[in-house]
């Protein structure tokens, strides 16, 4: 790599670690706007503040929002700022819900649940669904396919559109971007059964995928090869003697 394309690399890395900057700038930019204006927000009624409590004040979280991390970062420390007893976390964020992200079938708990692990698990949920989000954004990469009608021209276009929708290269510094690209890679070479398990536990890191890997051929091993393998163990074990026979009956 000669000295252009390293600080062209350098220059982008940068790039991108600000753009993943900018989305939780914004997000403090709102609250700090609607902390000057006093205006309430989420689309519903503001609580009432208790003794040595300030009002909590918070942007809707919208369907589109492409940083749920960022977003959640930013309202733990406003709620921790403006002294939100932590059982009611859960139920403020789920008024900050706007109605083109919250629906019952997605998140069926009631709105008004003030139990102490309800933000805990509304979190979850959240994060669950972001990643839901991105794991359909890789099928639609990987899904990608060439179409002789339109070129390769087309396909090209399609499948860097499809690659920034599923890495997000806007919130992810160059490293991490190629960490994701190993990961699926790393998932995509396991044996079957284990792709599919590891697959399905949507590990964040490689450590995390290579862990849960060896788990599941470790247990595999010791419960012995599947119905599957001894069957064809068992085929060809069959062939092989039943052309063993052939041989001795065609010597006599």
């Amino acid at each position: 790599m000669d000295v252009i394309q390293f600080l062209s690399s350098l220059l982008d890395l940068h790039r991108q670690q600000l753009q993943a900057l900018t989305r939780q700038g914004e997000i403090q930019a709102e609250v700090l706007a609607q902390l000057l204006q006093g205006e309430g927000c989420g689309g519903g009624k503001m609580r009432r503040s208790g003794p040595g409590e300030r009002e909590l004040r918070m942007p809707a979280m919208r369907q589109q929002e492409q940083n749920p991390e960022a977003y959640l970062a930013v309202f733990e420390q406003a709620a921790a700022s403006s002294r939100l007893p932590r059982g009611e976390w859960g139920a403020r964020l789920a008024t900050l819900l706007s109605d083109d992200v919250w629906a019952e079938e997605t998140y069926p708990v009631a709105r008004s649940s003030s139990t102490p692990d309800y933000y805990d698990a509304l979190k979850a949920k959240i994060l669950s669904q972001a990643r839901a989000a991105e794991e359909q954004s890789w099928l639609d990469f990987s899904s990608v396919a060439y179409d002789p009608a339109k070129g390769v021209r087309d396909l090209g276009l399609r499948l860097s559109a499809a690659a920034e929708r599923w890495l997000r290269p806007e919130r992810r510094t160059a490293v991490q971007v190629v960490q994701r690209v190993a990961l699926e890679q790393f998932v995509s070479l396991l044996p079957e059964e284990a792709k599919s398990w590891v697959h399905g536990q949507t590990p964040g890191t490689m450590e995390e995928a290579i862990r849960l890997a060896e788990q599941h051929l470790s247990v595999s091993n010791e419960e012995g090869p599947s119905p599957a393998h001894v069957r064809i163990k068992l085929q060809t074990d069959t062939s092989h003697w039943r052309e063993w026979g052939k041989g001795q009956q065609s010597g006599k």
